[in-house]
C-alpha cells in the first residue's frame, strides 16, 4: 500500500504521557477510598480509556463515573506538564513533510495538545486535527476519521490511522482507512491491525 496521510494518535503513540495519566488516575480513586491493583489499572486504561475506567469504577462502587472524570482531569492537568515525544516521533513527522506526505492528529485530548507539540517544534508538522474540542463522538467511532477524510479530501486507500489501543484501531477500521498498531507495551491487542510495529522508526518502511 502507498500511504500519503498519516492520521497520529497522540498518548502513548507520539508522546510518553502515560506516567501522568496513571498517577492522576490513582490519585483519584485514592481519594474517593477505592481499592485497585496499579498494574491492572494501566492495562484497563490502554485497552478501553479513561473515560470507561473512570465509568467502570463509579458503577462498581455505586459512585458518579462523571464526578471520578472531572477530577481526574484536573489532576491530570497539573501534573502533565512538560511530556516527551518517544524516541523517532520527531524524525518520523519530519520525514512525512519532506516527502511530501501529510500528517493528521487525532486526539481524545484538548487543545492544550497544541502547547505539548509546539515545545519540540512539532505543531507545525500537521496539516490538520481532530481533538475533544471538536466535539466529535469518541473512538472507535469513525466521525472524526471521516471529517478529516471529508475535510481534506483524503482517499481512504492512501490514508492510515495509527494508535497504541486497539479503539484507535477500531476507528480506523469502522471509517475504512488502513490501520497501524504501535505496540508500545508489548499487550499485543491489535485488533486485527493492518500493520503492528514496536518501535516507531518500523514507520519508514511506509513513508
Amino acid at each position: 500500500m502507498e500511504i500519503k496521510n498519516f492520521i497520529w494518535d497522540f498518548d502513548g503513540t507520539l508522546f510518553d504521557t502515560y506516567g501522568a495519566i496513571l498517577q492522576a488516575l490513582t490519585q483519584t480513586l485514592a481519594e474517593a477510598n477505592l481499592k485497585f491493583d496499579r498494574n491492572e489499572l494501566y492495562r484497563l486504561v490502554k485497552r478501553e480509556s479513561v473515560g470507561f475506567t473512570t465509568d467502570y469504577f463509579g458503577q462498581l462502587y455505586g459512585l458518579s463515573g462523571e464526578k471520578l472524570n472531572k477530577r481526574y482531569h484536573e489532576i491530570e492537568h497539573q501534573l502533565q506538564h512538560e511530556p516527551k515525544p518517544y524516541t523517532g516521533t520527531k524524525n518520523i513527522l519530519n520525514m512525512v513533510v519532506e516527502k511530501g506526505k501529510q500528517n493528521f492528529l487525532y486526539t481524545h485530548r484538548d487543545d492544550k495538545v497544541f502547547d505539548f507539540l509546539d515545545q519540540f517544534q512539532l505543531k507545525t508538522v500537521f496539516t490538520g486535527s481532530v481533538t475533544s474540542d471538536n466535539d466529535f463522538p469518541r473512538k472507535p467511532d469513525p466521525s472524526a476519521l471521516q471529517y478529516l477524510v471529508g475535510t481534506y479530501h483524503l482517499d481512504p486507500e492512501e490514508t492510515i490511522m495509527i494508535g497504541d489501543r486497539a479503539i484507535d484501531i477500531k476507528a480506523g477500521k469502522n471509517a475504512g482507512v488502513h490501520t497501524l498498531y504501535f505496540d508500545v507495551d508489548q499487550f499485543h491487542d491489535d485488533a486485527g491491525a493492518d500493520v503492528v510495529v514496536s518501535e516507531l522508526i518500523e514507520i519508514e518502511t511506509l513513508i
